[in-house]
């Protein structure tokens, strides 16, 4: 089970990393459980809509159990994915920024979702949070 302690370091970690890129100021934080639940969250200044995406970007790692980058790939597969985002009530992002936190055991126990930078810096800020893990 993800503790608050856990996942303030992975918070922590993740704005570490932003700030080394530049762009700590831009992004928001969020880290879920197991079942996609809100453990923490960091939203900067004046940022508003990155926070339900970044919570988006986790829950969807979290409930799909596979990084956002890869979890793409499936909605163009089976049709059966291609509802997904209709199931998951509108908390679907499945792009970059969003990874899996995962034990050494290789029990998935919640995810970081990062938004509001690019693509790319999105994800290498939350791989740096869920490093941590």
């Amino acid at each position: 089970m993800l503790t608050l302690a856990e996942a303030r370091r992975v918070l922590e970690a993740a704005q570490g990393k932003a700030s080394e890129l530049g762009c700590l100021e831009l992004i928001t934080v969020a880290v879920v459980d197991g079942g996609g639940h809100i453990v923490c969250l960091s939203r900067m200044d004046d940022r508003w809509f990155q926070a339900d995406i970044a919570i988006a970007k986790a829950h969807s790692a979290a409930a799909l159990r596979r990084d956002g980058a890869e979890a793409g790939l499936l909605l163009g597969s089976d049709t059966s994915w291609r509802t997904v985002p209709n199931l998951m009530a509108g908390c679907v992002a499945i792009a970059p920024g969003g990874v899996l936190l995962r034990r050494d055991s290789g029990e998935i126990d919640g995810a970081v979702g990062v938004s509001g930078s690019t693509s790319e810096q999105d994800e290498i800020i939350a791989r740096a949070g869920a490093a941590v893990f």
